[in-house]
């Protein structure tokens, strides 16, 4: 259930990043039921709920998703990462898929601060390793360097995360690397 801010003031509970994230649901929830909906609209929207991790819209994205005929693996990716099950979902991608596995870490807040999910990176470098062969079209050829180039810059900061964290208790990186 989503509490209006009012509710929340009555508890006596203030809270501004609450406040901020609810704010964002109710404008998404009104976006989305305009009839008039662009699907580039609809993808910046998902960008926004991913990037703000607002997890209480998944049923309103499906319905709207029918909508539009290349969305609908975008919003079945943003809903298996709200619902921690985007590795099996990823294990069924093929090459083509890579725009929309590129949409994904992109638009996560991924920093050394921040320690990214290992299991969804390690995910996506099964999914290279799975998918080493060369591709005619493009423009899936260049969204696939974009989302290979990604998944290594982010792979390689979460094992630098790790290496220095683990052993030396530094939280900013040995390598001076942060907030990527």
């Amino acid at each position: 259930m989503r509490e209006t801010q009012e509710d929340l003031n009555k508890m006596g509970f203030v809270n501004e990043e609450l406040e901020a994230k609810l704010e964002l649901l109710s404008l998404y929830e009104k976006k989305l039921k305009e009839p008039e909906l662009s699907e580039d609209e609809f993808k910046e929207i998902l960008e926004d709920i991913l990037r703000n991790e607002l997890e209480g819209l998944t049923e309103e994205l499906v319905r709207v998703s029918s909508r539009y005929n290349g969305v609908s693996k975008y919003v079945e990716l943003v809903c298996s990462y709200f619902n921690g099950e985007t590795k099996p979902l990823i294990e069924t991608f093929t090459i083509v898929d890579a725009p929309v596995l590129y949409f994904l870490i992109s638009n996560l807040k991924w920093s050394l601060d921040e320690f990214p999910d290992v299991s969804l990176l390690i995910a996506t470098l099964k999914y290279h390793v799975r998918t080493q062969v060369y591709v005619e079209d493009k423009n899936v050829r260049k969204e696939y360097i974009r989302l290979y180039r990604l998944s290594i810059l982010h792979s390689f900061v979460s094992f630098e995360h790790i290496t220095c964290v683990g052993y030396f208790g530094w939280s900013w990186g040995c390598f001076g690397l942060r907030n990527l």
